[in-house]
């Protein structure tokens, strides 16, 4: 897809949402680099994207992950089997994620995955690196 035809979905997609209330406390979310994951992440699709634009609104206006705070963090620093470990060479943050070695609440687990991927907000991507070597059938 050409630079012109990326810009006439986006402007499209614009239109589209137009009117979208969002959390006054999230002014930053919606912006054209956001407009321009989910339209890429629906293969361009502009009704595709306007549902999953809205839909995660709703989650955020909700859950507001730009106020979540991992209370499992605060007192357990390090506890979590996911965290940020650096960056790759492209310059994309590196989270890594060793599965089966968890042992805090369901609720923590959620707070700390939506604090740590909703953290670098602004990035298009992120490596993500998961272990699962210590899954047994068992498990």
């Amino acid at each position: 897809m050409s630079d012109g035809e990326d810009a006439a979905k986006i402007k499209e997609l614009w239109g589209r949402i137009e009117g979208y209330e969002h959390d006054p406390d999230d002014p930053n979310f919606l912006s054209e680099q956001t407009l321009r994951r989910y339209l890429l992440s629906r293969d361009w699709d502009v009704s595709a994207a306007k549902k999953q634009i809205k839909d995660t609104l709703e989650w955020r206006r909700e859950t507001k992950p730009q106020h979540v705070v991992c209370a499992f963090c605060q007192t357990t620093p390090g506890g979590h089997a996911m965290r940020k470990v650096g960056f790759d060479k492209s310059g994309r943050p590196v989270i890594y994620t060793q599965c089966c070695t968890q042992h805090q609440p369901v609720d923590s687990a959620i707070q700390h995955q939506v604090y740590l991927l909703e953290t670098p907000c602004g990035l298009q991507n992120m490596a993500l690196t998961a272990s699962y070597g210590s899954l047994t059938s068992k498990e």
